[in-house]
């Protein structure tokens, strides 16, 4: 079963569950997203997407969840925090497991070593090295980061 297929059965059993209004509009808030993203690219909008565009989708919603969180933070708004941080952990169910910080490190390292990176300029060689090992397994901002920090 894809992820869009998923993301419909998951919708059809938080309607049936009835009690959890947070995980039923974030499972419509991806749902939407999908079918905006298939009106721009003029598609039948119940057409799904496949599972790299999901994905793209999940992301994209799960970076506005964090800016969210961090404009509340500073805003000393919990009760709007604390919602975010449950649309944020839905969001989660459905990317792929995150590798840790020391494995991404170690990856990072590996590919500087391989491509004899030595300064900043060669910093978006590195990054798309090692975004095409990792996938979606980590963030491309925290890759960024890391592979600044040891380059600089």
């Amino acid at each position: 079963m894809d992820l869009y297929e998923q993301l419909n059965t998951d919708i059809v059993s938080a309607i049936k569950n009835k009690g959890d209004t947070v995980l039923l509009n974030t499972l419509r808030n991806i749902k939407n997203s999908i079918v905006n993203e298939n009106i721009e690219l003029r598609k039948k909008t119940d057409s799904g997407v496949d599972d790299n565009k999901f994905l793209e989708i999940v992301i994209k919603l799960t970076k506005q969840r964090k800016d969210s969180i961090d404009q509340f933070t500073v805003a000393g708004r919990n009760d709007l925090i604390e919602k975010e941080e449950k649309e944020l952990k839905i969001l989660q169910t459905y990317l792929p497991k995150q590798i840790s910080d020391a494995e991404l490190k170690n990856i990072v390292f590996s590919h500087i070593k391989k491509l004899d990176a030595s300064s900043l300029k060669d910093m978006g060689r590195v990054i798309q090295s090692v975004i095409s090992e990792v996938g979606m397994s980590a963030e491309k901002s925290k890759i960024s980061l890391i592979v600044k920090e040891n380059l600089s």
